[in-house]
This record gives C-alpha cells, sequence and structure tokens, in this order.
C-alpha cells in the first residue's frame, strides 16, 4: 500500500476534525494553551533535564489499552522523539524505566489518567517523590476520532503520441485517507505542573495521510476498447477497483508520533 500526502478534497471540510473532537466531548481548553509550551518547555531544559515518554493510553470512552500496547507505543513515541532531537540521546526514558521507577502507583496513575485526561495532584505529588532522572514527563490519550475518508477522484485525459484518441481515455487516481488524533500532555516532575497541552492529528495543514490506487481507463464507444480496459481494471487494479483501504491505525499512529517528535523545542526538522 503506497501512503502518500495529499491535499483534503472540498467533501472533507477543513473543520471536520474540530466537529469530531467537539462532538465527542473533548475540550481543547486546559492550564496551558493549546499549541504553545510553557517558558519551562524549552531546548534548553529538554537537553538538561531530560524526557520520559511514560505511557500512552485510549480515552475514556474507548477500550482500553492492553500493557503491551501502552509500552509499544510509548517506545515508539520515544524513538521518533530522539531520532528527531539527537540531543536527548542518553537522556530520555520510555514505558519500562517511567514504571519500574514509580512502582505499584503505576497502574492507578495510567487509570486515574485515562478517566480525567488530566494528572490529578495526588498524582503530582507521587511523580515527585518517585524522583524520575528526567524533568519532563510525556503523556499520551489517543482520541476517539478514527474516519476513512474516500477523497475524490483524479481524472486527467491521456496525452502524447501513443494515445492519438485523447478523449477516449484517462489516468485515474482513488485515494482514501485516515483521521486519527492524540492529545499530547508534558509535566514537569520537579515542579510539578502541566508545560504542555496539544492535539496533534493526522490532518494537518490541509494534508492527510492517505493510500493511492492509480489505473488507465478506456471512455471511448469501442467495444474492443471497452473489453481492452476492462481487462487492463483486472490487471493494474486500475479505474474500476474503486478507492483502496485507508491507511492503518499502526501507520497513522507512527505519522503523528513523528509529527510530535519534529515539533518538540529544539527538534531539528522543527
Amino acid at each position: 500500500m503506497l501512503q502518500i500526502w495529499n491535499k483534503l478534497r472540498s467533501r472533507v471540510p477543513l473543520g471536520v476534525l474540530c466537529v469530531a473532537i467537539s462532538t465527542v466531548g473533548i475540550s481543547c481548553a486546559s492550564g496551558v494553551r493549546p499549541g504553545s509550551a510553557s517558558g519551562a518547555f524549552n531546548p534548553g531544559t529538554i537537553s538538561v533535564g531530560g524526557l520520559a515518554v511514560g505511557f500512552v493510553v485510549n480515552h475514556e470512552s474507548s477500550k482500553s489499552l492492553k500493557s503491551y500496547q501502552r509500552h509499544l507505543y510509548s517506545d515508539q513515541l520515544a524513538t521518533f522523539i530522539l531520532e528527531n532531537n539527537p540531543q536527548l540521546k542518553g537522556n530520555i526514558d520510555s514505558y519500562n524505566y517511567v514504571s519500574t521507577r514509580i512502582g505499584k502507583p503505576f497502574e492507578s496513575l495510567i487509570n486515574s489518567y485515562k478517566l480525567e485526561g488530566d494528572l490529578s495532584p495526588r498524582a503530582l505529588t507521587q511523580l515527585k517523590n518517585a524522583q524520575l532522572r528526567r524533568r519532563f514527563l510525556m503523556l499520551v490519550s489517543i482520541l476517539p476520532v478514527d474516519e476513512e475518508i474516500q477523497m475524490s477522484v483524479d481524472v486527467e485525459p491521456v496525452l502524447g503520441a501513443a494515445y492519438p484518441e485523447v478523449e477516449d481515455y484517462e489516468d485515474v487516481r482513488y485515494q482514501t485517507g485516515r483521521l486519527k488524533a492524540v492529545k499530547v500532555q508534558v509535566y514537569d516532575t520537579s515542579q510539578g505542573r502541566k508545560v504542555l497541552d496539544q492535539i496533534y492529528s493526522s490532518d494537518h495543514g490541509g494534508l492527510l495521510l492517505a493510500a493511492e490506487r492509480n489505473g488507465r481507463r478506456y471512455v471511448g464507444n469501442s467495444l474492443l476498447g471497452a473489453m481492452a480496459n476492462s481487462v487492463t481494471n483486472r490487471i493494474r487494479n486500475s479505474g474500476s477497483s474503486g478507492h483502496p483501504p485507508a491507511p492503518s491505525s499502526a501507520a497513522t499512529l507512527n505519522y503523528i508520533w513523528e509529527r510530535i517528535a519534529k515539533s518538540m523545542p529544539g527538534a531539528i526538522a522543527s
């Protein structure tokens, strides 16, 4: 399956993500304005203090992730962050270290975060008492936004000497995207406060991660041409095959992890 970038079509309004989020009762409002980081969370403090990607959970209205999924997603996100923030080498941790350091209260901390969407004052106190070796702790909640979007079909006439009947053939392109979103929070464990609260999605800047299927079809009146086109469709998965399946949830989350990594203060791709 080919993963590509596509401009959203008119049938997919740019505000669709906001509408989807509001309909499931998720608010962007928080103690720290979404899209902005506190002055305590900057390239210098991250490089010196370090970062731990504690865990990834599903939103309260969604089925809970299994322990291995929380572990896997946290490690994936930490890997993307390190690739885009080489200054953190040797100064970044993930799920295994955080769970071991916090100990028995870790499971209740996860459940509390899943239900409340924030760390409670009690949980912040637990973090300070745990004395993590990394100053900043990143927590992620996967929002209940999961939509397959079939975009308008691109159609272009076939040009060139090989196809003199310009109006009899056309190239077609079908694209299907997947819309997912996550909420990212970062806490300053030394001060016991939240320094970042932001929503990331697979829809960004009018672009959407999508799968693509291409083909050529005959649109003339020749019976022979129509038959040949039918065979071509079966061989090349072209015109009449329709939209392909959307990118998998795993592939879409990987893209979002990369977006998070590239947007961190001091990232080489920011």
